[in-house]
């Protein structure tokens, strides 16, 4: 009778240590899923419960499908990376070509120089330039290009750089800057580019950066004509 009721009382205890263990497993299998004592947990129960029917496995069932469910919904809320092209082909070409720069050209009345007038170059430019005379031309174009009527020998120049001309008088000259990367400056005040600055007589013309070509704009006016004399017919 004796083991009889000790046999009755250690069926009961693993009976109720079953249960806990179900209920467990199924809260576990309710709740957050990832954790590796659950996973532990349960598979210790499965060891120790291998023989006990269907139950234990119904609540593991459970268990993996919603992990399935909640390591998807895992999966779909990470950011997805997608490495899109730089341009489709359908695009339109983004890269452009700068716009040229225009051309300056002398108005029609340009005239050469009346009386002595020249550039003097000055300082370190005096010697890889040397004094030009404006009155051979009717208009002088300045600048890095071989076709420049005054060539500019530094970096800072550009190839169209500036335009000088006179008026109709030849007795007021004129300086135009032809949009010039560097700049040309007249007494050290940058032009406008495109816009004719009338220049004095005696002005320190720079064109370009720092280091660039100096000059001085030298004009003298023509002296009057003298009258011829002659002799008395006497």
């Amino acid at each position: 009778h004796y083991d009889e009721q000790q046999r009755h009382h250690y069926d009961e205890q693993q009976h109720h240590h079953y249960d806990e263990q179900q209920q467990y497993c199924t809260v576990s299998a309710q709740g957050v899923v990832g954790n590796n004592h659950q996973y532990s947990l349960c598979s210790s129960v499965q060891d120790h419960h291998y023989m006990n029917g269907p139950p234990y496995y119904s609540a593991q069932q459970e268990h993996q499908q919603h992990y399935r469910h909640h390591h998807n919904q895992y999966q779909q809320s990470l950011p997805q990376i997608v490495e899109s092209p730089t341009r489709d082909e359908d695009d339109e070409e983004i890269i452009t070509a700068p716009p040229s720069r225009p051309k300056m050209h002398p108005p029609q009345w340009a005239s050469p120089a009346k009386g002595e007038s020249f550039l003097e170059p000055i300082g370190r430019t005096s010697e890889t330039h040397s004094p030009t005379p404006l009155h051979t031309h009717p208009y002088y174009r300045l600048g890095r290009a071989p076709s420049s009527t005054i060539p500019l020998l530094h970096t800072t120049c550009s190839r169209r750089h500036a335009l000088l001309f006179f008026d109709p008088s030849g007795r007021t000259p004129y300086l135009v800057d032809c949009h010039s990367a560097h700049g040309t400056f007249v007494d050290g005040v940058r032009l406008t580019p495109g816009r004719p600055r009338k220049v004095r007589r005696g002005a320190l013309l720079r064109f370009g950066g720092l280091g660039a070509p100096e000059f001085v704009l030298k004009s003298f006016p023509a002296l009057p004509a003298r009258p011829q004399m002659h002799p008395p017919q006497w």
